[in-house]
């Protein structure tokens, strides 16, 4: 809501995509730099059709994204690239979208811009596989790409979880730590869903400060990692086990962490579930 320079930086990296029939819609929350950000839409995306949502007040990191996807689905939108306003994204963002969209598989809930789940250091990103993209069990915030049909039938309904989010007293990793972990526990939790990832990264996060980050751990996340920087023109689906070595086990270990958060979240259900029966 206040990171002027992110933001533009964002709509540049944006704009090197073709996105001729795409519409930008951007949700301004109300601060010192909501005209700012405003005149950087006006000057930034000339011969772009964009439309801006003004809050009346503060709706938060939560409720803002939630209302602004709310409204482009409302709107007829069929397929939705979420963007927060300090990523950068590659050059074949939307391409990438579109391929998604094409060849749309039923246990897809979304696509992921870099495959790796939010607070972890290990981010799948190798330069050496800029085709290669695979299903996988975790969900990031860093950038996703959902169809009006998922968003509506699983997304919209978990979005705002089941308590107040960072409520130090609420344990449930899947439910109050925010959207983008309720979102990761659903498709955890169920057999039949799956995240589309790419092998080599489509997005970065350059914000060092914000509600959930400060620069040291920006810097270990996201400071040496690398996106893909050019239009390949293809995209090839892989079954994991089948992938190189090299990627092969980084996803496995994200697996592992994913069924670690599922563990203990179920143990810290029981020891409340004890707890209120005691």
């Amino acid at each position: 809501m206040n990171r002027p320079k992110l933001f533009l930086d964002l709509l540049q990296s944006l704009k090197i995509n073709d996105l001729s029939g795409w519409s930008v819609v951007v949700a301004v929350e109300p601060s010192d730099c909501s005209s700012e950000i405003i005149s950087i839409c006006e000057s930034t995306l000339t011969e772009i059709e964009y439309r801006l949502i003004v809050n009346d007040h503060v709706l938060g990191v939560r409720g803002n994204p939630y209302a602004l996807l709310n409204s482009v689905f409302d709107s007829g939108s069929a397929l939705n690239i979420y963007l927060e306003e300090d990523l950068v994204v590659s050059p074949d963002v939307v391409e990438m979208s579109l391929w998604y969209e094409k060849n749309y598989q039923p246990q897809w809930l979304a696509m992921n811009l870099i495959s790796g789940p939010c607070g972890s250091a290990g981010f799948v990103s190798n330069p050496a596989f800029p085709s290669i993209l695979f299903e996988s069990k975790v969900f990031n915030s860093l950038g996703f790409v959902v169809r009006a049909q998922e968003w509506a039938s699983h997304i919209k309904k978990i979005w705002m979880g089941d308590g107040e989010p960072n409520n130090p007293n609420a344990a449930y990793w899947g439910s109050r730590w925010g959207w983008d972990w309720s979102i990761y526990a659903h498709v955890a939790a169920s057999p039949e869903l799956k995240i589309l990832q790419p092998a080599f990264a489509r997005a970065n996060h350059l914000g060092e400060n914000g509600v959930h980050v400060w620069p040291d751990l920006n810097r270990k996340l996201f400071g040496a990692l690398r996106i893909n920087d050019r239009v390949h023109g293809q995209f090839d689906l892989f079954d994991v086990d089948s992938m190189p070595h090299e990627l092969r086990s980084h996803v496995y270990l994200l697996e592992e962490l994913t069924n670690k958060h599922i563990q203990v979240e179920n143990l810290q259900k029981m020891i409340l579930d004890l707890s209120t029966n005691k």
